[in-house]
């Protein structure tokens, strides 16, 4: 049995399968992950993982201002639910990509070495309870910083 113009619209040669049997039975190669993280790390592609420094664009009223945000967790869709990314330690930074969301939290840096701060949630603040904690698209990110060390 031939499927027809659906072998044709294949844009990988391992994906073409002569039948319906040999669609379900046939093994296409997989991609190691190592191979492809060396060759795009000397392309130079930026990374976004846990613990990451983030920049992003904070709405606090009307004024529009880009803050620092740490990177505490990151999900991927998944028969169109979110879940944590279990995957991978670390997701390529595409602007404008809506592939993955991050969970991140505001935080400032102390000084000029490098050193960051969380920023505290108080009552009646600066900030409020939304501006802190976002939950945002991978596109929202601005640039990525710096990776914080376990203890931060």
């Amino acid at each position: 049995m031939q499927l027809g113009k659906i072998e044709k619209g294949s844009l990988l040669p391992d994906g073409k399968y002569t039948s319906l049997i040999a669609r379900w039975f046939n093994t296409k190669k997989k991609r190691t992950f190592g191979n492809e993280a060396a060759s795009s790390e000397v392309s130079g592609r930026v990374y976004i993982e846990r613990n990451s420094v983030v920049k992003m664009k904070c709405k606090q009223g009307r004024t529009t201002t880009v803050e620092s945000y740490r990177v505490l967790a990151i999900f991927s869709k998944f028969y169109n639910k979110w879940y944590l990314e279990w995957d991978n330690d670390r997701v390529p930074f595409e602007k404008g990509s809506r592939k993955y969301k991050i969970l991140a939290r505001m935080v400032t840096q102390v000084g000029g070495s490098g050193q960051y701060e969380e920023v505290e949630l108080e009552k009646g603040g600066r900030w409020d309870p939304s501006a802190i904690y976002c939950l945002k698209n991978i596109g929202a990110v601005e640039s990525v910083e710096a990776l914080l060390g376990s203890g931060a």
